[in-house]
């Protein structure tokens, strides 16, 4: 099943896209691997490449999470 792209959805894939660069190393190789190809499909402009299943969803979801906390705590500490 491929899920449906609700505003709040929408808002965790554009944290995702812009927290990737700085602080994937947040995240486990696995997860990077998965969030970076998530991230590049719904970059691409190719409409023929398949939405974010089910299964890739908790995993990007928990990869926004782990690198928003990153990002927080780099702020905290400057």
């Amino acid at each position: 099943m491929y899920i449906r792209l609700t505003p709040e959805r929408e808002f965790t894939l554009r944290l995702a896209t812009r927290l990737l660069p700085f602080f994937s190393d947040a995240l486990s190789y696995f997860e990077r691997q998965l969030t970076a190809e998530i991230v590049g499909r719904y970059l691409s402009q190719d409409h023929d490449l398949p939405p974010i299943t089910d299964a890739e969803w908790p995993v990007l979801e928990d990869a926004a999470q782990a690198m928003a906390e990153a990002s927080a705590r780099k702020w905290r500490a400057a």
